[in-house]
Parts: C-alpha cells; structure tokens; sequence
C-alpha cells in the first residue's frame, strides 16, 4: 500500500491521516498540531454520491493548497486493502500467526450464532425472573 490513499494529483499521506484522525480526537476540528506547524495538510473528506473531482475542483478555486482531498470509498478501500496484505503477510509465518491468534483471543470472542443466542434468551428469562415481584 506504501501509505499513501492516491486522490487526483496529489496524495494523501499516512502522516496527513494521523493528523487528520489526531484532530478529530483532540479538538472535533480539522486541525491538529502537525496541521498547525506545516508537518502535515489538512484533509477534506467526500462522502457518498459526491465527486472527489468537485471538491479538488472547489479546494482549487478557494486557493486551498494545505489540504488534501480524499474521498471516504478510498479510505475503506485502502483500509481493507491494507488488512488483506498484512493476514497474507501473516499467513506466511507460522509462529507469527499463532502469536496473534493467541493475542487476539485476549480481547476479541468468536462465538457461534446459535450459542448467542442461547445465551441472550438465557439472560432474558434470568433477568424476568429476577424483575418478577410475585412470590413462586
């Protein structure tokens, strides 16, 4: 992936994302630190049906050349892009692989569907129990 999410004629850089993701987090706003001090562009997001070429086009005409403009498909692309090479990566490498798993088990649950489902109607019943007021 070389992190890097391709727009038009620029790209959108890993550092450009961080602090994208760091400006979110830490002011709901567009800028962040890197932004602030040039060590990153800010960047400008198009969402569903838009068309990334507006925007560039937009951002072109409003003088906006700290930003970057990417579309949101790209990101998720990119993202699961990056996903796929990493468990390819790791499936090559078997002690790599059972580290992960095991570390994986720590905070995630792999759980059949029909076991959780046995479990909500097991938590239901307890919990209307337990509301019942009358005597049994």
């Amino acid at each position: 992936m070389g992190g890097t999410v391709h727009a038009k004629e620029r790209s959108c850089t890993a550092v450009d994302l961080y602090a994208a993701r760091c400006a979110v987090v830490h002011t709901y706003t567009p800028e962040s630190d890197l932004s602030r001090t040039g060590k990153a562009r800010l960047v400008a997001y198009a969402f569903g049906p838009a068309q990334l070429e507006k925007l560039e086009e937009a951002s072109a005409l409003a003088h906006q050349n700290r930003q970057v403009n990417v579309h949101a498909r790209q990101l998720i692309d990119a993202f699961y892009k990056g996903i796929k090479a990493y468990l390819d990566e790791v499936e090559t490498d078997t002690s790599r692989l059972q580290e992960i798993e095991r570390s994986a088990s720590q905070w995630t649950v792999n759980m059949d569907p029909k076991t959780m489902d046995k479990y909500l109607e097991g938590k239901k019943l307890l919990k209307t129990q337990t509301e019942d007021p009358s005597p049994h």
